[in-house]
């Protein structure tokens, strides 16, 4: 943890341990879980934080409520294990930020995060090159309430998903993935430096997290990648 870090929430830290249970086997597929009062009782916890933690696991699915039995371990699912915008021979050396600030939410950017029109989020801009060639603009928009100090932050140093992750305690627990072959258009002409018409990648990613006991949009994510320099890995893994 590092210095001066917040603690974890209370129901993110039973969410965490009964998680790991799962995945080590701890609490088999169909295991029923100790109930709210056995929960309390052991680890000194009150009803409301016993309940955010059984209401994030039945959110990602893994566990199951049967009214008047408990709750219980669902199998595993076919779940995407790796999904990595890869290049078979090396990877971006240099980060440059071009934008990092806080800014009213518009029309769109609202209805993506679920916020009122005008809420101030946070507008990040990035730059990736290799050598000193551009090859991927990216750019995200979150609320400003969920890391308001993400705008002191280096981000040409410090992976920005790293820091909502590590630092600021974001559990990223849904991703709205969606990648779209196109030719680059002029604006996009100008960024990468590659003529009109080139193949290039766009990312469209919506990346939920848990506040207060619910599911929320945490990052409308947009990237555009040279065709010539990425190519798409996915790797699907079962626990079964």
């Amino acid at each position: 943890m590092l210095q001066n870090e917040p603690p974890l929430p209370k129901y993110y830290r039973l969410y965490q341990m009964i998680h790991q249970q799962i995945e080590r086997g701890e609490l088999p597929v169909n295991a029923r879980l100790p109930t709210e009062e056995e929960y309390c009782h052991r680890y000194n916890f009150s009803r409301g934080t016993v309940r955010k933690a059984f209401d994030v696991l039945a959110q990602e699915g893994l566990i199951r409520r049967e009214q008047g039995r408990g709750n219980f371990v669902n199998a595993p699912r076919l779940t995407l294990g790796t999904f990595a915008l890869a290049d078979s021979a090396y990877q971006a050396t240099q980060t440059r930020k071009l934008a990092l600030e806080v800014r009213a939410a518009d029309d769109r950017i609202a209805a993506r995060l679920e916020l009122a029109v005008g809420a101030p989020i946070i507008h990040v801009e990035q730059l990736h090159l290799l050598n000193g060639i551009p090859i991927m603009t990216e750019e995200r928009q979150l609320p400003q309430f969920l890391c308001p100090a993400l705008v002191d932050e280096d981000i040409e140093r410090q992976p920005l998903h790293w820091l909502l992750i590590h630092k600021y305690k974001l559990p990223l627990v849904r991703v709205m993935h969606t990648i779209e072959a196109r030719s680059a258009s002029a604006a996009i002409t100008e960024e990468l430096g590659v003529p009109i018409g080139s193949p290039t990648f766009y990312i469209d990613r919506l990346t939920y997290t848990t506040y207060e006991g619910s599911i929320r949009p945490a990052v409308w994510y947009r990237a555009v990648c040279r065709g010539d320099h990425y190519q798409f890995k996915a790797e699907f893994l079962s626990s079964l």
